[in-house]
């Protein structure tokens, strides 16, 4: 089995599992409270590796009755690791039997955990480039509506302003007198000059 660590601290994500026919499928049991010392050591980058489930510490209990309700009689952990972040675990076991876990079966272990960790992190690599992709066009699509807010308000409050300066150039001219600067500058025109006004 190969098993991804949750973040939740709840279940075990079990990417791919190989059984034997009539062998009871690990995924029903996968809560980590049912292999707390496992766990806790593949975690910490540790190899689990026990023949028989009297070979298992008497801190790990809870992972022996698990084992022994699975009628596993031997198995072992191999941390996925890339440098110090463990993701996951690459998992053997035995039913019903003992089983010896010889050094180059463990170095050979070892090997294939790191091409699948290396999978495993590229995959997360992927999954977290995506998610980046979305949140920045999130803010593209944000930013572009901020653009458009401000060209429409701009686009509406210029018609506005034009009405606004003709309604006060209106009054001063209804108002009689002589302010022709004021409508000059209201109006944003050059007005003739006093004495070409007189002629």
């Amino acid at each position: 089995m190969i098993a991804e660590f949750p973040s939740n601290d709840e279940a075990i994500d079990a990417i791919s599992v190989w059984r034997a026919p009539g062998v009871t499928d690990p995924r029903s049991v996968l809560q980590l409270s049912a292999f707390p010392w496992s766990v806790g050591q593949l975690r910490q980058g540790k190899l689990v590796r026990f023949s028989r489930l009297d070979g298992l510490p008497s801190n790990a209990a809870v992972d022996r009755a698990t084992y022994a309700r699975l009628s596993i009689g031997s198995a072992i952990g191999v941390p996925l690791a890339v440098g110090s972040t463990v993701m996951g675990m690459l998992v053997l076991s035995v039913q019903d039997r003992e089983q010896a876990w010889a050094d180059d079966v463990v170095q050979r272990l070892e090997f294939i955990a790191g091409i699948f960790a290396s999978a495993l992190l590229r995959r997360r690599s992927a999954v977290e480039l995506e998610r980046l992709r979305g949140d920045l066009m999130h803010v593209g699509l944000v930013a572009s509506m901020g653009e458009l807010a401000a060209s429409i308000a701009h686009e509406l409050n210029q018609p506005l302003t034009i009405l606004s300066n003709a309604q006060v150039a209106e009054r001063l001219i209804d108002s009689g007198t002589d302010k022709w600067k004021d409508l000059q500058e209201i109006l944003g025109i050059s007005w003739m000059t006093t004495s070409e006004r007189a002629t």
